[in-house]
């Protein structure tokens, strides 16, 4: 998509990525301490893990684990 044909549409999909990936860290983050709970690991152990994903996403996966973005 040619970002300087049309600025709106661009923008809309900007604005539409950027909330999918917020959903999707979320769910990341929520699946992460549930898993640690039902296996009755230290949450705290598990939040200083999941403050390195926090700094930098490299690249977006599906939940197979194949790369979405290049």
């Amino acid at each position: 998509m040619d970002r300087q044909a049309n600025q709106v549409e661009y923008a809309a999909l900007n604005r539409l990525l950027k909330q999918r990936l917020a959903e999707d860290h979320a769910n990341f983050v929520r699946n992460r301490l549930l898993d640690a709970t039902n296996s009755k690991r230290s949450l705290k152990v598990e939040e200083r893990a999941l403050a390195e994903h926090r700094l930098s996403i490299p690249c977006l996966k599906a939940p197979d684990g194949s790369r979405c973005t290049p």
